[in-house]
């Protein structure tokens, strides 16, 4: 695919290549460049998915040692271990082999992300990014995979593999899932509640619906808090005594869900068996003792980064372009 140009920003806005310049770094009002002028070079820009060629030129030469890090929408609390785990290990990996992170989040508003973007690209010069496939902005990936910037996909979930760049990371969610329900068993007349957050773009859940079909009850939360987690087991435990497993998608909705159950003095697992899903870099399930599903956030990040890195070195990767992590079942307490 031809490189877009200057010249031909110019020629769909129809102005002078210069004046591209001027509106696209900034300097319209300096130059009194007309507010209609500037839109319609701003336009042709976002329609021809320009990159200014001073950064387009520096992403090239890989003289950069900085790596972009696109994350999907941040949760309400930063600290929360999928952000941790990924974020820390993104920048300990990169100092490790001489290079900065530099996280990218994605604009409030949707619609300004190609200008957020583009003038971003022509504030600074990136060796290469790490796009996470959730992120409202994959568009950005693509974007730089079609200037031949070295893009590494990570999938935190389950995703189609029709991704370009350097490669893809991927987590295979039902794996664990499925060693988990393939061990649990609960009477035939029991209830099988599954907790879930306010964000369903997952896999995970497949295994644990086919397993106990017509006997899962799903109960949407509207955050991934144990708070909520466990003021909304409570009410649910004070009304129907035929609960037999509790399996939260997120492992603090598991910590509530105990939490709520000791307080209505229920005997876990004699009574009500309950697991979890999440990074066991995350010590709150296994101080808890909850049975849980590893979610291997550290390993992917870690392999992102050092094949993105291999990839700029122009060293063949040491595993293939295309790897996938599978979950698996970490068995504790909370289980029979």
């Amino acid at each position: 695919m031809a490189r877009t140009t200057r010249a031909d920003v110019a020629r769909l806005a129809g102005v002078s290549p210069s004046t591209v310049s001027v509106v696209l770094n900034g300097r319209s009002s300096q130059l009194q460049i007309s507010a209609a002028t500037q839109k319609r070079v701003l336009d042709a820009a976002a329609t021809l998915r320009y990159i200014p060629q001073a950064s387009a030129r520096g992403l090239r030469t890989r003289k950069s040692r900085t790596i972009g890090l696109v994350l999907g929408q941040l949760p309400e609390d930063p600290y929360a271990p999928v952000v941790r785990d990924v974020l820390i290990t993104a920048i300990s990996t990169c100092a490790s082999r001489g290079y900065f992170v530099l996280p990218i989040p994605e604009p409030a508003d949707v619609n300004a992300s190609f200008p957020f973007v583009r003038s971003l690209l022509g504030e600074v010069d990136l060796a290469g990014v790490i796009c996470e496939t959730t992120s409202k902005q994959r568009f950005l990936g693509q974007l730089l995979d079609e200037v031949d910037v070295p893009v590494m996909w990570m999938s935190l979930v389950e995703k189609p593999d029709d991704f370009h760049g350097s490669g893809h990371i991927r987590i295979d969610e039902q794996a664990g899932v499925r060693e988990l329900v393939s061990n649990i068993d609960i009477s035939g007349d029991a209830t099988a509640l599954m907790l879930t957050g306010p964000n369903l773009d997952y896999s995970r859940h497949k295994p644990f619906m086919n397993k106990f079909g017509s006997q899962v009850r799903q109960i949407n939360l509207p955050d991934w808090t144990s708070a909520t987690a466990q003021k909304t087991v409570s009410q649910i435990l004070k009304n129907e005594t035929n609960i037999g497993l509790i399996w939260a998608v997120d492992d603090p909705l598991a910590v509530g869900a105990l939490a709520a159950c000791e307080e209505a003095r229920i005997a876990v697992p004699d009574q009500i068996q309950i697991a979890g899903f999440g990074p066991q870099s995350d010590p709150t399930a296994q101080l808890a003792g909850i049975t849980s599903v590893d979610w291997p956030l550290q390993q992917m990040t870690e392999l992102a980064v050092t094949n993105l890195i291999e990839s700029l070195s122009g060293k063949a990767p040491a595993t293939n372009p295309v790897v996938d992590l599978a979950t698996k079942a970490v068995w504790r307490k909370t289980t029979r």
